[in-house]
């Protein structure tokens, strides 16, 4: 009854606080799990103080008194305050940081008291209320007016392409089983030593008389800085690095941990904080990941299923492992208690190679999951979340406006030095006396009565012939392009959003000769801006692998454009590489798509006007029969190749229709753009 009544408990409170703090998970699971594992030692620490080694048989009835109480204190506070309401993101945040740094502390004082023994009645009362003062100082809030609606906070999650897949579905995925089984290593693993933690000191020590208790107080310290960390980490770097990531860390600090304990008694300690460590941060992932990998639909249950991990790793490691090759050893030593390395040795290399498989198992999770990710983060960073890189590009920029700042100042240092006052007084005679002519500079016009105009020179002195102008003042002088203004080609140039990389409509801001990097390496150089709509704006850019134009398509960093441009792409890949490899169906070509600065990049081959501007240019007198026979039949080919792929366009007008050339006769066209939608799903969408 008390093993289920505390799954119960684990199960209410993590599935309740993955869906109740959709965008601080991994804090509130991590908190959850740190201040479980501390519950053994608040429980002594109040006990003790008003009890003996002696009257342990009321202990039992200690914990029923506490749970009870506790329970009837916990349950009208969470009906109370579990409801809609939403604060600031900051707010909440700097929440959560609070509570992380008062649990640290917190931690601390419960390891003092049980090391030093301080069992006394002061002791016990902040025991008990300091947990209480912290809730109370994070408790109070205000509702936003989504709250006021009463509309549940996790439908802001409810992303479409995201994966939400019932328990039932979930256990048919072969990702659950690679989450399971390495939970199974990790977890049984560092239960298999804290459960054997007395007897593996002693045979490492090769000590009869080696008490553990260090060690374990170590361990449970570690224990919960993992819960912590690894809660709060993966958190904090939720929009930069995939939570399953932290998860094969703690995979690889095991392994790391039990090939230590080969070493012998030196690095027991060390070992048994990595163990505790690693086994902190399984417990902290352990629920969101499975939230994020398959959706939260039937949380619990889905829940249910991952906990059973540590139960059948406790019972595979713990018991018919490390307990049967102990029992075997001692037999051939002949006494109750097995000392030496051949004890657990075996164990130890079974474990960790356990662990090293358990690494490799959730690194495929990982890459398999990387698209739901990938759906996810876009989310998180448009909510305000910052990145590392976001944090690495502002510092960046801030190095880069220094480095030009001491250049130019530099620089004029070095004019002024060099130009004594006699000269500038001699350079501005020059000028008054309009004697001064830049090299180069061409010869002044003439008047009617053969004179020239000597203020034709200062104006190309100043203008064409600047650069050459300061030479003349000064020898040092050097230009340089990359210090030039470049003309800004976004309508809105002031940074607002992604680091003061997007406009306050998100739109990225593009200037002439900026130059956009794929992950392979190659660059668009910016030329010139061919237009702008809902979903972004495209530029014409110089492709620096292929020397050619392309047309560059920059989407919005809002998750609804993100999400529907990548519906986009899939259809292009399919038109372009399943449907018409050959280009023969009139089907705009898609040449790359890439990520940079959180904005979904589109390279499409440059294609020339359209439709609607050639009626234009026209003056709407419409076009001949000839040329009107040669599209129809283009723009056939392509909707029958469209019809397919069972693809709709739902856009299908003149402005939607571009031609390859276009300068005198009129090319052949090429099918653009519009609006497309699956049949099947219901995928309406803007290319």
């Amino acid at each position: 009854m008390f093993g289920h009544s505390m799954s119960f408990c684990d199960n209410a409170g993590i599935s309740t606080s993955v869906c109740n703090f959709p965008q601080h998970k991994g804090s509130a699971v991590g908190l959850m799990k740190a201040m479980e594992g501390l519950t053994a030692a608040v429980i002594n620490t109040v006990f003790y103080s008003f009890c003996s080694d002696q009257q342990l048989n009321y202990f039992p009835l200690w914990i029923a008194a506490i749970t009870l109480g506790t329970g009837l204190f916990a349950v009208p506070m969470i009906a109370k305050t579990n409801g809609p309401i939403e604060e600031d993101e900051a707010r909440v945040s700097w929440k959560f940081s609070i509570l992380m740094v008062a649990l640290l502390v917190y931690t601390a004082f419960c390891a003092v008291v049980v090391y030093f023994k301080a069992y006394v009645l002061p002791v016990a009362v902040v025991a008990v209320l300091l947990p209480l003062g912290l809730f109370l100082l994070t408790a109070s809030g205000a509702p936003s007016a989504r709250a006021a609606t009463g509309r549940p906070l996790l439908q802001e999650q409810e992303i479409s392409e995201r994966p939400n897949v019932s328990a039932w579905e979930m256990l048919l995925k072969l990702d659950f089983y690679l989450l399971f089984l390495a939970f199974v290593a990790i977890q049984g693993a560092g239960l298999c030593l804290s459960n054997n933690f007395s007897q593996i000191v002693k045979a490492v020590s090769k000590n009869p008389a080696a008490s553990s208790v260090g060690y374990l107080t170590v361990f449970s310290i570690f224990n919960t800085c993992g819960r912590i960390f690894i809660g709060f980490g993966s958190e904090s770097l939720k929009a930069r690095v995939n939570r399953p990531w932290f998860l094969a860390i703690s995979a690889t600090l095991m392994t790391l941990a039990f090939l230590l304990l080969h070493l012998g008694e030196a690095l027991l300690a060390v070992s048994a904080a990595l163990v505790g460590f690693a086994l902190g941060g399984s417990f902290a992932l352990q629920a969101v990941l499975v939230e994020e990998v398959f959706g939260p639909k039937e949380m619990p249950i889905k829940y249910s299923y991952i906990f059973c991990a540590p139960f059948i790793g406790s019972m595979v490691m713990s018991d018919l492992l490390a307990g049967f090759l102990y029992d075997m050893e001692a037999q051939k030593q002949g006494r109750a208690i097995c000392l030496g390395a051949r004890c657990f040795g075996v164990t130890f290399t079974v474990t960790a190679t356990c662990n090293f498989l358990a690494a490799l198992a959730i690194l495929t999770v990982a890459l398999r999951a990387s698209h739901t990710y990938a759906i996810l983060n876009p989310v998180l960073q448009e909510r305000g979340v910052v990145s590392t890189e976001a944090h690495v590009e502002r510092i960046l920029r801030y190095v880069r406006l220094w480095t030009v700042t001491h250049d130019r100042w530099i620089r004029l240092s070095r004019t002024w030095a060099h130009l004594s006052v006699p000269e500038a007084a001699q350079v501005r005679n020059d000028m008054e006396g309009h004697q001064f002519s830049a090299p180069n500079a061409g010869a002044g016009e003439k008047r009617e009565d053969g004179s020239e105009f000597r203020h034709g020179n200062r104006m190309r002195s100043v203008t064409v012939n600047l650069v050459a102008t300061y030479q003349v003042c000064c020898n040092d002088f050097g230009y340089s392009e990359t210090h030039a203004p470049r003309r800004v080609l976004t309508k809105l140039s002031k940074g607002v959003y992604n680091s003061n990389y997007d406009n306050a409509e998100h739109d990225y801001i593009c200037r002439v000769g900026d130059k956009i990097v794929n992950p392979d390496g190659h660059t668009y150089e910016i030329l010139e801006r061919l237009g702008h709509g809902t979903f972004g704006q495209v530029l014409k850019c110089h492709h620096s692998g292929s020397s050619s134009h392309v047309a560059l398509k920059i989407i919005k960093n809002k998750p609804a454009y993100f999400h529907q441009a990548l519906v986009e792409v899939r259809i292009l890949q399919m038109l372009n590489q399943e449907l018409d490899p050959d280009d023969d169906k009139r089907i705009v070509r898609m040449l790359d798509f890439f990520v940079y600065r959180k904005h979904l990049c589109i390279a499409f081959e440059l294609l020339s006007v359209n439709l609607y501007e050639v009626l234009k240019q026209n003056s709407f007198r419409g076009v001949s029969m000839a040329l009107i026979r040669v599209l129809t039949d283009q723009l056939l080919k392509a909707m029958r190749c469209l019809r397919e792929a069972s693809v709709i366009h739902c856009d299908l007008k003149p402005e939607n229709v571009l031609l390859s050339r276009w300068g005198g006769p009129f090319g052949p066209g090429g099918l653009h753009g519009g609006s497309f939608k699956r049949r099947n799903s219901r995928i309406l969408i803007r290319v």
